[in-house]
């Protein structure tokens, strides 16, 4: 207005210097608001759209999702809303987020597209045109495009609030089995969301909850009611989670139901159910009954509570691999045997053990003693076929792969004694050297060497499954029983097989006959061995 008057006074200025009529004054005057009209219609227009113009139009919410609509009514809407504002100079700053709504106006021969940022009250819409203009959507019309239900994800209390099982650093979310949310929007009325019985409860993952560490269930806004039921196989709890208290491992059905009150025309309201299986987690707990073992010698580790999917890893010199391989014997009690391998040196060594994030510390002592090794003459057809460098690599390749196959399953009772598997006098005993007198080289014993008639039955050390039968070029006919809990007994130098592989046996059977394949420096013999683990270690360890 001010800056009309002050344009009327410099025209009449002028009239009065020029001395024109009282109708041309009248004339220029009346021109002024005709011009203001005109220039408002150029920044209207602007938005180069009308409803008979537009074919379709898009709108894209910054998720990625897109919506097309081809009908005049709906057309009409998005069309209007835009030619509904006013141009502003320069932006409005309490803008939800930074990422636009875009709507899309397909007008066939050229495709428009316009950018809408809401405001963080929802009161209003700021819209930038395709050249960079900036309106402002008037409340009303701001309203009746942003009650829409493409456009819920502005509001926060569209979603459920959310449930989650927490375990010291360890956070879950569960979904509802079902649920009944209603929600304000811009207009005052509540808009619903529901979901009924399309949520399985038993393709749900188990989640964990440990009794050392602070564990609860939250919501991300509280219930003004809720109700908790905790199922196990012997009793129902009621109660909250923090007082759950197990001295095994318990598997658990928790069962919720939660209300969010209608007193008050709240912003939202609503119901919602759950149920999904816990698992009360006693942490591993591992005993080693001793510290003080000889080279050859295999650990016995007690552990319980350790579940399926837990490991034990471990952390030391004496060991070569990370990971123990382990056989459940009852529901809460697994036992695992830690091999110490010959090449390790006489000492002192640290074993750490860590299983469900708790760590276990055993210093242990390792002895060894060193004999001198026999002088042994081996002709060069000899060595070349059967202790060269190609001919011992095959054989022990494949020794290894069959070592790696290994079952869980446990054949026999951990305890019980092996017996050897055949009568005769000792030669050799595990961890004897030999010096070869081809290269010089030093070739360890790594079993027991019985001397034997040729064709004397050879039995199983104890019950198992026949895992390998095959020659080899160090070890001749080659026998392998496993028995479990990574236990293997390895049968060397046979004359011919008794036994199959697949062939499960018992203590004392025969599984084939004593003779001088491999390299035996002519003699029969049978040479007795036990790997666990995939190490071989001293077999009186086994048969006592």
């Amino acid at each position: 207005m001010l800056k009309y008057m002050g344009a009327s006074r410099r025209i009449m200025q002028l009239t009065r210097r020029r001395r024109k009529s009282p109708q041309a004054v009248l004339g220029v005057i009346f021109c002024i608001p005709i011009a203001f009209i005109v220039y408002f219609a150029i920044s209207y227009s602007s938005l180069n759209i009308t409803p008979e113009s537009v074919r379709s139009v898009s709108l894209t919410i910054p998720s990625g999702e897109q919506y097309t609509y081809d009908s005049d009514e709906q057309i009409g809407i998005f069309v209007n809303a835009m030619l509904d504002s006013k141009k502003i100079s320069t932006p409005i700053r309490d803008i939800s987020g930074e990422s636009p709504i875009t709507i899309q106006f397909d007008r066939g021969d050229k495709i428009l597209r316009y950018k809408l940022y809401p405001q963080l009250n929802l009161t209003g819409c700021m819209v930038i045109d395709p050249d960079g203009s900036m309106f402002l959507l008037t409340n009303d019309t701001a309203k009746s495009l942003l009650i829409r239900s493409e456009l819920q994800y502005l509001y926060n209390d569209y979603f459920l609030p959310t449930l989650s099982v927490v375990s010291g650093e360890n956070i879950n979310t569960v979904l509802p089995e079902s649920y009944t949310w209603l929600y304000k929007k811009v207009d005052n009325n509540y808009y619903s969301d529901n979901m009924t019985g399309t949520y399985d409860e038993n393709s749900a993952e188990i989640i964990s909850i440990y009794p050392n560490l602070n564990s609860f269930l939250k919501f991300s806004v509280e219930p003004s009611e809720v109700a908790y039921s905790f199922i196990t196989d012997e009793q129902e709890y009621i109660s909250e989670l923090s007082y759950l208290s197990f001295t095994e491992d318990t598997e658990i059905t928790v069962s919720i139901t939660a209300k969010w009150s209608d007193v008050g025309a709240p912003d939202f309201y609503g119901e919602a159910t759950y149920s999904f299986p816990l698992l009360y987690d006693i942490p591993a707990e591992i005993e080693m009954f001793r510290t003080e073992f000889n080279a050859g010698d295999a650990a016995v580790l007690n552990i319980r509570h350790l579940n399926e999917n837990e490991q034990i890893t471990i952390e030391s010199q004496l060991i070569t691999s990370e990971t123990i391989e382990y056989t459940f014997t009852d529901k809460n009690t697994t036992v695992a045997l830690l091999p110490i391998s010959e090449d390790n040196t006489a000492g002192t060594y640290t074993i750490v053990f860590t299983v469900s994030g708790a760590s276990y510390s055993y210093t242990v002592n390792v002895s060894k003693t060193d004999t001198e090794p026999v002088f042994v003459n081996v002709a060069q057809e000899v060595y070349d076929a059967m202790l060269s460098e190609v001919a011992v690599r095959e054989t022990n390749e494949r020794l290894a792969a069959v070592f790696t196959k290994a079952g869980k399953e446990a054949y026999y009772s951990l305890g019980e004694t092996f017996t050897a598997p055949v009568s005769g006098t000792v030669l050799s005993s595990y961890g004897k050297s030999e010096l070869i007198s081809v290269d010089a080289t030093t070739r360890k014993i790594l079993g027991t060497v019985y001397s034997v008639p040729d064709g004397t039955a050879v039995k199983a050390a104890q019950k198992g499954v026949v895992v390998f039968a095959e020659s080899l070029p160090s070890t001749g006919n080659t026998l392998i029983i496993d028995h479990g809990y990574g236990v293997m007994t390895c049968y060397f130098n046979l004359k011919g097989f008794d036994s199959v592989v697949g062939d499960s046996v018992l203590q004392g059977e025969i599984i084939g006959r004593s003779g001088s394949t491999g390299f035996t420096d002519g003699k029969s013999i049978l040479t007795f061995s036990v790997a666990v683990n995939g190490v071989f270690i001293n077999p009186a360890e086994f048969t006592g």
